[in-house]
């Protein structure tokens, strides 16, 4: 009985030094936010390749920014130093520590007679979702509305969509330009074959 008790005592003392030894090191240092230096486009609305044929009503543009990660001063990742890996952290999409002060859209071709090639096309993209707190947007919020409200918290996730078809059935190449801070970020999209309603 008592070489069973030690034998317990043994491999509990073994288990706690091998819990506190990773209990030693710390967890890694949690985010803050996100230094925004790239955004990401995708179209949806069955373009499965570039200037193919689709309903403009049926296009939806989505961007996701991304970055470097930001940490609190004095709580910085060290790529240097062990952490444990044990710790528990509960799965959060981390918001920009930017600003958004311009954002501006732009085609190669002909819109209309009023929107010609070069020419601002924010009024014809509305916003259908957009993840800034600083920002209460409404279904009918056009992307030149939304410049007139700016600047604003840099969104991670953000999608538009278009809100009238082109004059005639024509193929785009949109150039989306954002100022993001101090930072020109300029993106473009697949080229677009763009048609009224089916």
């Amino acid at each position: 009985m008592k070489k069973f008790m030690f034998i317990c005592m043994l491999g509990a003392f073994l288990s706690a030094c091998g819990s506190d030894k990773e209990g030693e090191l710390p967890c890694p240092p949690t985010a803050i936010g996100v230094d925004v230096n790239a955004i990401d486009l995708s179209v949806d609305g069955n373009v499965s390749q570039d200037n193919t044929a689709v309903v403009f009503n049926d296009l939806v543009f989505n961007f996701e920014s991304s970055g470097e990660a930001v940490f609190a001063p004095g709580n910085e990742f060290d790529p240097n130093k062990k952490y444990s890996t044990d710790c528990v952290g509960l799965p959060v999409i981390l918001g920009s520590i930017n600003t958004l002060s311009e954002f501006n859209i732009y085609s190669t071709a002909d819109y209309n007679s009023k929107l010609t090639a070069g020419t601002s096309l924010n009024e014809v993209f509305s916003v259908q979702s957009i993840d800034t707190g600083d920002f209460d947007y409404g279904e009918s919020l056009t992307l030149k509305q939304l410049q007139g409200d700016l600047p604003i918290s840099a969104p991670r996730y953000f999608s538009l969509i278009l809100n009238q078809a082109p004059e005639v059935e024509s193929s785009h190449l949109f150039y989306i330009e954002f100022m993001v801070d101090d930072k020109q970020i300029i993106i473009e999209s697949t080229e677009l074959l763009i048609t009224g309603n089916e």
